[in-house]
């Protein structure tokens, strides 16, 4: 639902501001309004509707994972997952799951999955580009060690432009953990 109430919003005046551009042969009259006036709509249903049904998951993986005793951290986010090399036309994330922030390395725990990445002094993390980057609203924080790497994109907020100015703190977060002495 998080693509699909974006599309459809997107979709319903395009669709029909691109028949009229073509039917006329004028492409800058109300035919372009309603494709532009497509596009903004597409952009806000994305923004708000991006994350669909995101706290009730994380309130059912969160009764699944830390209160059966799996995640036992004090600090832990809720991020989409994505392994090196993943590529979806569907979804940005790979998996949903919780970030949980130890000492050493940071480990992501799912319904299907548990990734570890060490915290090493060769450990680079910075922002790279994902699908929601195309329009300006997220961003993965690349976790990139020598032995692997892994995307984060944070799901702690309602909206996808509120989770990538959460972006830069949970960053910092991760930068301290391998700077920490």
């Amino acid at each position: 639902m998080g693509n699909l109430l974006p599309a459809f919003t997107w979709l319903v005046p395009t669709v029909p501001g691109l028949a009229i551009c073509y039917r006329t042969g004028n492409y800058l009259g109300i035919g372009f309004i309603l494709v532009l006036l497509g596009i903004l709509a597409g952009l806000i249903a994305l923004n708000q509707f991006g994350f669909y049904e995101n706290k009730p998951m994380r309130w059912q993986l969160q009764r699944l994972l830390i209160d059966t005793g799996e995640v036992k951290a004090q600090e832990f986010f809720f991020v989409g997952y994505a392994s090196h090399g993943f590529s979806s036309m569907l979804d940005a994330h790979e998996d949903v799951g919780f970030l949980v922030l130890e000492k050493e390395r940071l480990v992501f725990v799912s319904e299907v999955r548990r990734v570890e990445v060490a915290l090493t002094s060769g450990t680079r993390v910075r922002f790279r580009w994902n699908p929601h980057s195309f329009f300006g609203l997220g961003r993965w924080i690349a976790v990139e060690s020598p032995e692997k790497s892994a995307y984060f994109e944070p799901r702690e907020m309602r909206t996808l432009l509120a989770n990538r100015k959460f972006s830069r703190k949970l960053k910092a977060k991760i930068e301290a953990l391998i700077t920490r002495p």
